[in-house]
C-alpha cells in the first residue's frame, strides 16, 4: 500500500533533494480516504528530522490539502499527539481545527473542511518544486 498508491482513493506527496547527484526524499505526506466515508480522508506527514523548520511540511501539507479538495474530499483529518506541538501548530497554521481525540487526552483530532477550497485543474499541474 505505501508503494502502490491507488489514485482514485489515495495520493503520496514526496519531497526530495538532489545531493552529490542522488536524489534523497526528505518529506512525504499522503491522504487516503475513508472505508466508511469516501468524502472524507484521513492524512499523515513526516519530515527527515534534519529538514524541520524549513517549511517542507508546510508546503507539502499544503499541497496536499489542494490536491484532496480537487478530489472532491469534503473533509481530511488527522490524529496528532498532543506533545507534538510543532505539528499542531502546523495544522493550525493551514486552517485545521484542532479538537480532543476520543482516544484520550494524549492524542488530538485535526479537522480541515474543504468544502471551500476547491481549486481549479491548472492550479494543481503548475509547476510545484520546493
Amino acid at each position: 500500500q505505501l508503494v502502490n498508491v491507488d489514485f482514485k482513493r489515495d495520493l503520496a506527496l514526496i519531497a526530495t533533494i538532489t545531493f552529490a547527484g542522488d536524489e534523497m526524499p526528505i518529506g512525504v505526506a499522503r491522504y487516503a480516504r475513508s472505508d466508511t466515508d469516501p468524502n472524507s480522508a484521513e492524512f499523515a506527514i513526516t519530515v527527515a528530522d534534519a529538514w524541520h523548520g524549513h517549511g517542507i511540511g508546510k508546503r507539502l501539507l499544503a499541497q496536499l490539502v489542494d490536491y484532496a479538495a480537487a478530489a472532491d474530499i469534503d473533509r481530511i483529518t488527522g490524529d496528532v499527539l498532543a506533545t507534538n506541538t510543532a505539528m499542531l501548530a502546523l495544522a493550525r497554521s493551514v486552517g485545521f481545527r484542532v479538537t480532543a481525540h476520543p482516544d484520550g487526552s494524549h492524542v488530538r483530532l485535526i479537522t480541515l473542511a474543504l468544502c471551500d477550497r476547491r481549486p481549479t485543474p491548472t492550479d494543481l499541474y503548475e509547476e510545484n518544486e520546493l
